[in-house]
């Protein structure tokens, strides 16, 4: 016999409590893999220096899904580059509350200062040396 069990097996109550603990850890990890980057907000102006890169919004999909990373296209502007980071939340009226988002990552590649529209907004943006 190792540790306690009993001839047989765990039993039924040692079964259960594994299977509780997969499941719940499982749930876990679903739930805090988005919520690990948080609530993703959008900004009205950033300021950053060349190299550095800052999340200036979120893209969501449908309701309740992830929108399709595949799908998604950066751009390139006269400071630097947009592109896409982690997975989080964000809040949408029309979900009812917070839905599945990716982060939109500006990245300083140029001093300079401009103003960028991204997903309907304006962005000021200022890169220094």
């Amino acid at each position: 016999m190792i540790g306690s069990e009993r001839p047989g097996g765990p039993g039924v109550a040692g079964g259960l409590r594994l299977v509780v603990a997969l499941v719940v850890g499982l749930c876990g990890a679903w739930w805090v893999g988005p919520a690990a980057a948080g609530l993703i907000g959008d900004v009205e102006a950033v300021t950053l220096r060349v190299g550095e890169r800052a999340v200036i919004g979120g893209v969501t999909g449908p309701c309740g899904r992830l929108p399709n990373r595949a799908a998604l296209r950066g751009a390139v502007t006269r400071t630097g580059s947009i592109g896409f980071g982690a997975e989080g939340l964000r809040k949408a009226r029309g979900c009812g509350g917070p839905t599945p988002a990716i982060e939109v990552l500006f990245t300083a590649e140029r001093p300079g200062t401009e103003t960028l529209r991204v997903l309907g907004r304006k962005i000021g943006v200022r890169v220094t040396p």
